[in-house]
């Protein structure tokens, strides 16, 4: 919300509401963000889903990863790890600044309740119809911690497509003629530009198209330029249970039923297991 970070004083050298480069800033936003009304907080520094994509988004500003390149050894118990959690536990429960709302959050932030929040640029389309022209707001990368810039990554996730081999030669044939008529250059632009979410190959960019579509969707900009800064999530047969783990612990500390520090021992141990067993 570019009128509320105008507000406390957030702002870029034309004098607009910025959004916070570092998580030293973010806190400070945050708390200066959030307005008590006679005992009731009518707005919130920051809005967050209480599900894995909340950890994963900051984990990996912040440099981090899950597992190790073979994948035999967890590495989110490092400090960076427990540093991220517990940067997202603080806001809720100690600075009592950050929301926890398990819906979509375009709603609230249109409404004025959360003043920021992370989300998918699938949710773009729907911010507009919620802010329908009641503040200025705009996308920035999320923030990293002082001094990671260099090593800070964006999540970058979305549906699969895939093709299980156990079929004739001839649905097989017909499947990947199916998947280069989805993803070449013009349906993927199709694609892009009807749903919000970013392209699957860098040639969508270079169209006029594109090209008008950022002109009149500066707030696509952001993504687009991050792309070159992915990390993806563990592609590995053993991540999706190690993820189910992951996403009931992290919502069990985002909703105040674990400390971070609990939250990452136990999460340690039962990914573990997974590993073990593979």
């Amino acid at each position: 919300n570019k009128d509320a970070m105008k507000e406390i004083g957030m702002t870029d050298e034309t004098g607009e509401g910025r959004a916070p480069v570092t998580w030293e800033e973010m806190r400070l936003a945050c708390q200066r963000l959030t307005k008590d009304i006679d005992g009731e907080i009518v707005r919130y520094g920051y809005g967050i889903r209480p599900f894995i994509e909340a950890y994963t988004s900051f984990l990996f500003r912040a440099g981090g990863h899950y597992l190790d390149s073979d994948a035999r050894r967890v590495r989110f118990d490092d400090e960076t790890g427990l540093e991220t959690l517990r940067f997202l536990y603080d806001l809720v429960y100690k600075d009592k600044t950050a929301y926890i709302e398990p819906d979509y959050l375009s709603t609230t932030f249109g409404s004025g309740k959360i003043a920021m929040y992370v989300s998918s640029t699938a949710s773009l389309p729907y911010n507009e119809q919620s802010v329908a022209g009641k503040f200025k707001w705009d996308t920035a990368p999320i923030p990293y911690p002082e001094g990671k810039k260099n090593i800070s990554r964006t999540l970058f996730q979305g549906t699969n497509v895939g093709i299980f081999r156990n079929h004739s030669k001839e649905k097989l044939q017909a499947a990947w003629r199916f998947l280069r008529f989805l993803t070449n250059t013009e349906n993927s632009t199709t694609w892009a530009i009807g749903t919000g979410y970013l392209p699957v190959r860098y040639s969508v960019l270079k169209t006029e198209k594109t090209q008008k579509y950022l002109v009149d969707n500066p707030t696509f900009k952001t993504p687009v330029s991050l792309l070159d800064n992915a990390r993806f999530e563990p592609n590995i047969l053993i991540w999706e249970p190690m993820r189910n783990v992951i996403t009931d612990h992290i919502e069990a500390a985002l909703n105040g039923r674990r400390n971070p520090e609990e939250t990452i021992i136990s999460m340690k141990a039962e990914c573990e297991k997974i590993i073990r067993t593979f």
